[in-house]
């Protein structure tokens, strides 16, 4: 998947890892430290990723959790995965969003991330 931008070499230099997935920080952040937890095997959408691959992208979460509050002390989180381009996804390369929530960060809890995100972004 040559055209894939997760499975570039170069956008594998994740902050952490296991053996199925690596950290990476989101290029368009909503808040400062959003993180990714990519797939390293491509797949296009959560749904269509194996049960382990899941359950070794939730495995890493707790430790992308420690690396975000021990750089940006956030008060609270939001997880998303978007699926398919009616939900959101813009990068067909399973991935999950790591969103650390601010108190006032301008960003509302009643309406989904992607329909805060300017026009254009990935979601």
């Amino acid at each position: 998947m040559t055209a894939c931008v997760f499975c570039q070499p170069a956008n594998q230099h994740y902050v952490v890892e296991n053996d199925v997935a690596g950290m990476l920080y989101d290029t368009h952040p909503v808040t400062p430290g959003h993180a990714l937890i990519v797939t390293k095997q491509h797949t296009a959408t959560f749904f269509k990723t194996p049960l382990e691959v899941q359950v070794g992208m939730l495995a890493l979460l707790p430790k992308v959790k420690a690396i975000i509050d021990a750089n940006y002390h956030p008060a609270g989180y939001n997880l998303d995965v978007n699926i398919g381009r009616a939900g959101g996804q813009a990068i067909m390369h399973t991935h999950l969003h790591v969103i650390p929530r601010y108190r006032h960060d301008q960003l509302s809890t009643n309406q989904p991330i992607q329909r805060q995100l300017p026009a254009g972004l990935p979601g």
